[in-house]
Parts: structure tokens; sequence; C-alpha cells
């Protein structure tokens, strides 16, 4: 007992006298514990009574007492002694990513953003801007913004112009306020050193701590700063206030270069410089696809189609196609490269999944655990996952089926989105900034909804707006986009066209339409908004619409193309029609033979289609329309579908009454018969009795046989009664039409006095003139100028040379629209007519 109680006294004098000073410390610390703690355990196994008892009460007191001293002793010398802390997470990690051997080289291409983006840094290392430049490059997942600054990083050129190197800050989709305060601290590490990344790291709990670093930044006065350049990639619209983070810490004289998906992101940044980017040159989509299948273009140069890089079987049979499916987007490019490549440069098969398969997950799947490529699909369902709910990716999926790179109007979209426009608001709208509760387009009024739409949509990189004049003018789908969005749609695909037609049609007038709604479609009343004339036969054709489809092929449609002056699309329109229409009539199995109805439908617009494709005179065209309507009109009776069997009869009479092949009179009396069956279901007074009226003067002004002052008197008399409801503000286009017929009639009338008659045809060919304008319509204009300068030609009244002087000049006027390029027998026909003048 003396023995431990000596040991006691021993510790607490060597304790208290002994200076603990670093090693030697702990040395005397870690010795104290061992017998301190073989003190603790010999005194357990004393008897606690008496004196003994009280000695072991006392050691025991004294050995807890010492060891609390000692442990506090041990945490004192641990706080003293600093620990370095680890600064080599702020070390790598901060680098360009390295490219690989798929990538093409653009800095030195002219037709490359990154030739654009190594040309702006240029010039600010050379003075030519007094603040470094913040740029914001866009576009669509995997359209190859990384890759491009990426090459810009690694340059040469730019490694000559900056240094000190680049500092690449890589964001991503689980970037949070704690990875861009390490992001911060790998800036100042990189740009100022350890000194002030230590400093700063005292920071890190501050609220301000952001704040505090760029000030910090700004009063270090960074000598080198241009010298670097800095790359932020990825930055996303939820994200915009990391990138100002960034940008803080940033110092002004360091160039920045940042991507996105959203170009929302770019005008959020004050002074950044917007750069779009969308696809790659051609060239440079071929070099890939040279590479793929091992051949080697010469040294120096970029495969072209000019080049014999590839054969001409080659080229039609897989590159042409590959470049238009793919848009030469770089990341659709270069997986069907790596397919090629790991086919070893068998394209056929390639070509044709692509072709089938281009939009199916499967199809773009990675193509080996060794190579891990992402697919254009996960790509964008990245930027999808980044709306706010089901109701705006419905909406984008909609946009599958209008047209890619061509602007959309508001308009366009409010009837196409109109479904989500009853519940987008209120909880949907997420984050989207405060709106105005309608807005308004040339004088229409457009669902605020649609706004909205188009805000979350851009945010997530997926659309690109245009503004006009401030406003929101409409959007562009990019191609890869648009095809993205229309496999999403599924089954939809078809209800969305429909959706489309039915809502353009909706104003239509009806023209009493029968009880099955037959002939519901009267596009050209719709006013041509930019987008709908050019776009109808396409989604008339996705959602096989019979009477949509029928209607593009009626004279009526053909006059409202003419208006805007696009015959070359309307011919388009009947290419489409005549497909779709032929497919349906000759399938058998297609549901359209189901209905009698709709199958004669499908003849009648097949074969109005025949008559509008290359002129209605050329007698193939002609006797395939007979053929054709005589069918459709043994699948509709009368009294099934009364209105279409009343136009198929008339227009089976102005075939009849146009036909080339025949005998004539034989032609006019059954184009006659046709008319009057018309006439027995169209109620007098309608513009459609109006109609064949109009048909019934024509047919007899045109007539071969017969009393030839008859058929005049009497073609005058059908005209004037079509005129009777055809009024000027009633139909003016068909008042025009009828009166220039009238005019015409007058002209070659023999009854009556020679010099009224061609003053009244005069006098109708001026008329007419007032309502068919150059402008409007310039097809129906240059006719009107050409009939006019005959009848000058052959007035009676007036001073003959002045006379004369009015047809050159009217002969004159039809030549600066029908020009030898664009119509060369009407050119040489107008040019006839000035030489007999």
């Amino acid at each position: 007992m003396a023995h431990v109680e000596h040991v006691l006294e021993e510790v607490e004098a060597t304790f208290f006298m002994t200076p603990v000073k670093n090693m030697m410390a702990s040395a005397l610390v870690d010795g104290w514990e061992r017998r301190l703690k073989d003190i603790h355990d010999k005194q357990v196994t004393l008897n606690a009574h008496g004196a003994v008892g009280r000695a072991v009460d006392r050691l025991e007191s004294g050995v807890d007492g010492l060891m609390r001293r000692v442990s506090e002793l041990r945490r004192q010398r641990a706080g003293s002694v600093p620990v370095e802390p680890d600064l080599s997470m702020y070390e790598m990690g901060w680098r360009p990513p390295v490219l690989g051997g798929d990538h093409v080289a653009g800095v030195g291409n002219h037709d490359r953003v990154e030739f654009a983006i190594v040309s702006m840094l240029d010039g600010y290392a050379h003075g030519e801007a007094t603040e470094a430049p913040r740029v914001g490059l866009y576009g669509i997942g995997g359209c190859g913004k990384s890759t491009a600054c990426a090459e810009v990083a690694t340059c040469e050129r730019v490694r000559t112009l900056f240094p000190r190197g680049t500092v690449w800050v890589q964001l991503n989709d689980t970037s949070t306020s704690e990875t861009v305060a390490t992001a911060v601290l790998a800036l100042v590490y990189q740009l100022c050193g350890e000194a002030a990344t230590k400093r700063c790291q005292r920071l890190t709990r501050s609220k301000d701590f952001v704040s505090l670093v760029a000030s910090d930044m700004q009063a270090s006065l960074v000598a080198d700063a241009s010298k670097w350049l800095i790359i932020i990639d990825d930055v996303r619209f939820d994200q915009v206030g990391m990138l100002t983070q960034l940008l803080l810490v940033v110092p002004r004289a360091a160039p920045v270069l940042f991507t996105t998906r959203s170009e929302m992101v770019v005008a959020l940044v004050t002074g950044a410089i917007r750069m779009a980017i969308s696809c790659w040159p051609e060239d440079d989509a071929r070099a890939l696809l040279t590479k793929a299948i091992g051949k080697r273009p010469s040294i120096g140069t970029r495969p072209s189609k000019n080049d014999s890089t590839f054969s001409a079987e080659e080229e039609t049979a897989w590159v042409r196609r590959v470049l238009d499916l793919t848009h030469c987007h770089v990341l659709s490019v270069s997986i069907v490269a790596a397919l090629l490549s790991a086919r070893c440069g068998m394209w056929r098969p390639v070509v044709a999944a692509l072709e089938h398969q281009w939009t199916d997950p499967s199809f773009q799947r990675p193509l080996s655990g060794l190579n891990p490529r992402r697919s254009v699909r996960a790509t964008l369902d990245t930027s999808l996952e980044l709306l706010p709910d089901d109701v705006h990716r419905r909406a984008f999926a909609a946009l599958g089926v209008l047209s890619a790179n061509e602007q959309i109007g508001l308009h366009v979209l409010d009837r196409l989105w109109r479904p989500q426009l009853c519940v987008v608001g209120g909880a949907s709208e997420g984050g989207c900034l405060s709106l105005p509760q309608t807005h308004c387009v040339e004088d229409h009024a457009v669902h605020p909804g649609v706004l909205r739409l188009v805000d979350a949509l851009v945010r997530a990189g997926l659309l690109h707006q245009e503004v006009a004049d401030g406003d929101l003018a409409g959007v562009v789908l990019h191609p890869v986009v648009c095809g993205y969005a229309h496999s999403l749609l599924g089954d939809g695909f078809v209800a969305a066209h429909q959706r489309l037609v039915d809502e353009y049609a909706r104003h239509c007038p009806a023209d009493h339409a029968d009880a099955h709604g037959w002939l519901g479609y009267h596009f050209w009343t719709t006013a041509d908004d930019g987008y709908w004339c050019n776009n109808v036969a396409r989604h008339a054709v996705a959602s096989e619409d019979i009477f949509a489809l029928a209607s593009l092929a009626t004279d009526e449609w053909y006059a409202a193309r003419a208006r805007t002056g696009s015959t070359v699309g309307h011919q388009a329109d009947v290419r489409l029609v005549l497909t779709s229409l032929r497919a349906m009539v000759d399938d058998t199995d297609h549901w359209v033979h189901d209905s009698p109805v709709l199958l004669g439908a499908a003849h009648w617009g097949l074969a109005m289609a025949f008559l509008r494709r290359l002129g209605c005179k050329t007698a193939a065209n002609q006797e395939a329309a007979l053929i054709l309507l005589r069918r459709g009109l043994d699948e509709v009776s009368q009294a099934a579908a009364p209105l279409l069997w009343a136009e198929m009869q008339n227009d089976l009479g102005n075939v009849y009454s146009y036909r080339v092949s025949g005998d004539k009179a034989a032609n006019f009396q059954k184009a006659v018969r046709c008319y009057y069956h018309a006439l027995e279901v169209r109620m007098q007074e309608t513009l459609a009795w109006a109609e064949t009226q109009h048909c019934l003067g024509m047919a007899y002004a045109d007539r071969e046989g017969g009393d030839k002052v008859a058929n005049m008197e009497e073609a005058l008399a059908y005209f004037r009664r079509a005129l009777d409801v055809r009024t000027r503000d009633a139909a003016p286009l068909q008042w025009a039409d009828t009166t220039l017929e009238m005019g015409a009639a007058y002209s070659e009338r023999v009854d009556g006095d020679k010099a009224v008659n061609l003053e009244e045809a005069v006098a109708c060919y001026g008329r007419a003139l007032e309502v068919w304008t150059r402008d409007q319509l310039p097809l129906q204009w240059v006719a009107a100028q050409h009939s006019l300068g005959r009848a000058f030609t052959q007035r009676v009244d007036g001073d003959k040379s002045a006379n004369l002087e009015e047809a050159v000049a009217c002969y004159r006027r039809a030549l600066e629209v029908w020009t030898r390029a664009t119509v060369p027998q009407q050119w040489a026909s107008t040019q006839l007519k000035l030489a007999e003048v």
C-alpha cells in the first residue's frame, strides 16, 4: 500500500513539475497513462475495509483525477499541433477532358464554332477588347458543345495565348452548393496558390462564403489572370445561380467559356456573348465516316462530296442517307461511325437499321462495356426530365408533328397544344415567370399557356425561341429534337396530326354539309399564317383524313396556293395527295374499304389530284380522272352522301368539258348531263349552285359544235345567273373569275354590235383586275392582263394607236410575271402577241 501511495506522489510531482512540450510531452503522457492504468488495475483487487479501504479510495480518486488531467493535456497537445490541409483535390480533376480518336478538329475550319471562339480569344489576347469575354455556347444535347470547348482548351494556339492553362469546371445533375464551394476553392487554388486557398478554406462555413472569396480575389489582384482560360461546362437553367457565383470569383481579366442547353442561361449572364451550335459541317461529318470505314483521305484534307473518297454508289447508297438522317448532329454521326467501326466498315446493315430504328432506344444503346457511349435518346431524355411535369412533356411530344428548322408561329402552337392549355398554370407552372394573361400576334389573342409551355421548353434546351420587335414571335425546332419528340408520340402520332387539321378547319364554313359532315374541310378559307399552307398536306397525309386530302386537290385549294404565288408548293401538295390516296385505294385491307362513302371520296380526291398534276389538259391525266370518278360514283349513291355525289358529278362534267380525247360533241353532251345531275342536289341561290352555273357557261363558251351564236348567248346567260350569287361582296374571288370569263365571252360574241361587245369585254377585264391584284393574286392578275391586251388589239372604239399602246403595256406587264424561266410557253405566246401588235 505504501508503494502504491509512493507511486501516486511521484506521478503527481512529475506531472506538475515537468514542462510538457512537443514530442517529450507525448512520451510522458503515454507513460503516465500506462502507469496509472496499472495502479488502477491493482487497486481493484485490494480489500476496501479499514485503513486499506481508505487508502484505496484516496488512490482511486487520485488516479481518476490524474487521468482526467492527462486526457485534457492530450487534447491541448492535439490542438497545439496544426494539421496540414490536403489540397491535392484541387490539383487533379480540373483539367479539360481528353478528346477521343473520333473527334474531327475544328479550330482551323471557318465553318466551325471552335474557329470563332479561338479567333475571339486571340483578339482579346492582342488587346482588341478591353474586358475578357464571357462566351455562352448553347445548343441541344449531343451537338458537340463540350468537345468544342475541350478542343479549344487543348489546341496549340490557345495554349500559347493562355500559358497558365485552363481550369475546367464540370457541372452535372448532382451539382449542389457544396460542389460549387469546392469549385470556388479549386479556382482560388489554381489562380492564387496554396496560401490563398488555405485562407479561404476557413471561410467555408460562412453564409457569405462566395462573396468573401470574391472580395479576397479582387483584393489580391491576380497579376497573371489574363493568362488563364476558365471553362464551365453544362450549366442547366436551374444552375444559373451556381454559374453566377463562379463568375464572381473569376477575375475580370480571365476569359470564360460556359456551355448550356438553354439559350436563356446565356441571356441571364450580363454581357455574355451568345454562340449557338447545332451540327457539324458536312465535310467534317464525312471525315468521321471516312475514318469509321477504314479509308484515309489525303493528308491535310477533309473528304467532301466532290472528293473521290466515296464511290458514286456509296455516296448514294449510304453517305447521303446518313447525313440526311443524322442532320450532321455530332453525337448522332459519332454513333453511326462507331457502329460502322464495330462492323469493320460494313455499312449496309447499319444504314438499313438507321432508317428503321433511329429513334428506337435499343438502336442507340452503349456499344460495349469498354465504350459506354451515351445515346442521342439518353442525352435528350436528360433535357426532358428538366420539364416540370407530364403536361409539359406531352406538349413537347406533340411538337413531333411540326416542321423542323422552320419558325413556328404562336398560333400554330396554340392550336396544337389546345388540350394541354386548359391544365397548364397553377402548380404546373413550376418556377415560370409571371406572364400577362393574353398575348396578341397580328391582332389575334394567343392563350397565355402557350408562353408558359414555350418558356419551360426553352429552359430545358429543347426549343429555340425567335424574338422580333421585343416580343416572342415563334420557336424553331432542331431536326434531331423534332425526331425525338416524334418518337415520344407513339400511338398518339395520328391523333396529334388530326387535331391540328381539325383546329385549322374549325372556323371554315361548312357549305351546308350533310349529316355525315362530308366536304367539311374548306382550307382555302383559312388565312395563311406562314405555316399552314405549306404544311397542311403533310398533316392530312399523316392523319389519313380522306376528305382533308381530297380538299387539297380542288380548284379552290389551287387558287388559294396561287394567291401566295406558290404553284411549286401546290405541285408538292398534289404529289403527297396522289401517293397517299393511291396507297389507300390499292390496299384492299385498308380501313377505307370498309366504308363505300370513304372509298368513293378517296377515288374522287385521287381523280382531282390527277387533274392537277402537270395541268388538267394532259390526256393521260384526264382519262385516269374519268375512270376514278366513275368508280367513285359507283361507290357513293346520291342518298348516302348527296353533297359528295353532286361534287363528283360536277367534277366529272368538268373533265368531259375539257377532254382532249374522244368526240367533242359527245363529250359536251356528257358534261352538260353531269352538270344537271349536280343541280339535282345543289340548292338554288347557293355558291355550289352558282359554281355549276359557271361551269355550264364555260362549257357553252368552249363548245365547238352547234350554233355559235346560240352557244355564246347560253354561256352569257349562265354567267349572269352565277353572278347573281357570286357577288363581289359574298365571293370576291369567284366573282372575279366569272367576270373574267364573261369578258372572254363578250370578246367572242357574234350577236350584237362588235364595238359594244368589245367595250363590255374591256370593262369585265377591268373589274376583275380590281380584285385580282399583282401582290395578292399574281397568276390571275397576269392572265387578266393578257386578256385585256388582246381586247385592246381588237377594240373598235377609240384611237387605234392609243389602243395598241394599251395592248403593248398590258403584254409587257404580263411578261413581268410570265418569264421565260418559269413559264416558257406563256412567255412565248405573249412575245408573239407583242410581235403582232
